[in-house]
């Protein structure tokens, strides 16, 4: 896939006209179809920054953890793994709807690097959604959410995005929501909900202007 460079400083309103990608196979053990939600996003660069937008429409909606690196996971998150060229370690980046953050790094499941807090407060995140702790509530939910990560966490030598080939997928989970459900843009094929498996990693690549 071809990540394309931001030409503006309008980020926001450029990126609500990109084309959208669907994230839409959906693992055996999610709870039923009519009850799944809809996700889908959109993907930029600046050179600086990976800048992706998530929209996404759900029966079913929670956010009970209350600050970063808890395990947003359980709650309506959606997640950006990617590994850099030349690199054995990946990246995950998972947000719940109001914008809070668990990232880390490593080679494996096992055995990851939290990011930092200096880190973390790097990551911008405009959700449409205030932020709070919540329960879950159900209905017709309809929420988004921007976040920009600079080039800089994946070391000094990613400055400029232009010209870098990733690897990475994209997910949508809520495993503790009574619509269960674990969501990902290119397939994998594990038995089980896995989404740390960087071998169905599929290709960016990043525009150079």
């Amino acid at each position: 896939m071809r990540i394309p460079l931001l030409s503006s400083k309008i980020i926001d309103a450029e990126i609500d006209r990109l084309p959208r990608e669907k994230i839409s196979f959906v693992f055996p053990q999610s709870c039923i179809p009519g009850l799944l939600p809809e996700a889908e996003f959109a993907m930029a660069h600046t050179g600086a920054s990976v800048e992706i937008k998530f929209f996404i429409k759900e029966k079913t909606c929670m956010a009970l953890c209350s600050s970063d690196q808890q395990s947003v996971c359980k709650d309506s998150c959606v997640e950006f793994f990617c590994s850099p060229p030349d690199s054995a370690e990946y990246y995950n980046f998972e947000f719940y709807a109001a914008g809070i953050c668990l990232a880390a790094r490593g080679v494996s499941r096992e055995n990851r690097i939290p990011l930092t807090a200096d880190q973390l407060v790097m990551i911008k995140r405009r959700p449409s959604m205030a932020p709070g702790v919540f329960s879950e509530k159900t209905g017709n939910i309809i929420w988004n959410l921007h976040i920009s990560i600079p080039s800089v966490i994946f070391g000094p030598e990613r400055y400029n995005l232009s010209g870098n080939i990733f690897s990475a997928n994209l997910y949508k989970c809520g495993d503790h929501l009574s619509n269960p459900h674990w969501l990902c843009w290119k397939k994998v094929e594990t038995p089980q909900p896995d989404f740390h498996r960087p071998e169905y990693f599929t290709r960016l690549e990043f525009m150079p202007a």
